[in-house]
């Protein structure tokens, strides 16, 4: 049978991967965020930047559109979305994960 069952998927996904794709979808929803409160001020009357306008509103839907994936990832592995802060397990900078510094 080649079914697997949500409780295996669950097993096997370490828990600092899904602490940083917890972190990396947080990330790009701030991203989006911040594009679209950009873009939304450059669409003003009193700034009027159409094009830079229009940028930040595709930048915005990009970022969305990764997190709305990460999210998914997250679903189907099992594991319960958001509510964790975590450190950047295996992508900490070499500084901070070498014991002599």
């Amino acid at each position: 049978d080649t079914t697997i069952s949500a409780e295996k998927v669950r097993q096997n996904y370490h828990p600092d991967c899904e602490a940083a794709v917890n972190s990396h979808f947080t990330l790009e929803l701030h991203a989006s965020f911040v594009c679209l409160a950009a873009a939304f001020y450059l669409d003003r009357d009193d700034v009027a930047l159409k094009h830079f306008t229009q940028f930040f509103l595709r930048r915005s839907h990009e970022h969305s559109g990764r997190a709305q994936g990460l999210m998914g990832l997250q679903n189907h592995s099992g594991s319960p979305l958001g509510g964790r802060r975590c450190s950047m397990g295996p992508w900490k900078t070499q500084n901070q994960s070498s014991p002599h510094k």
